[in-house]
């Protein structure tokens, strides 16, 4: 009996779509197990907590899993940002440094000034 021959006798000729699943794709419940261990662990990367989860018999993904749930859940690099949201805290806490009662010129803004004096 051939591939379609049985549906031939049953008059169910008609195309069947078939969308094929990921085996990469997540389930539901691992998608919000991966969001809860990564918002637990702030600091460790994609990588390291697709590993965790595995050791931990929490979710089986693969890292490339983990890291675009993460991405979709804005989870990606935010050591990044505090130590960024750090770094703007500190310099709007710095008084701006006076030379000769003017503040202090950048490499490029000296080099600037420079020209502009040579032209004149």
């Amino acid at each position: 009996m051939g591939r379609n021959q049985g549906r031939r006798l049953s008059a169910d000729l008609t195309d069947r779509i078939v969308v094929p699943r990921s085996p990469l794709a997540a389930l539901p419940e691992e998608i919000e197990a991966v969001v809860a261990y990564a918002k637990a662990r702030p600091r460790d990367g994609y990588r390291r907590l697709a590993w965790m989860m595995v050791d931990g018999d929490a979710v089986y993904l693969v890292p490339s899993t983990v890291y675009r749930i993460m991405d979709k859940h804005d989870l990606l690099y935010r050591k990044l940002r505090e130590a960024a949201a750090r770094r703007k805290e500190v310099n709007i806490g710095k008084k701006e440094r006076l030379v000769n009662g003017a503040p202090e010129l950048g490499w490029s803004e000296r080099v600037a000034e420079a020209i502009a004096e040579a032209r004149t």
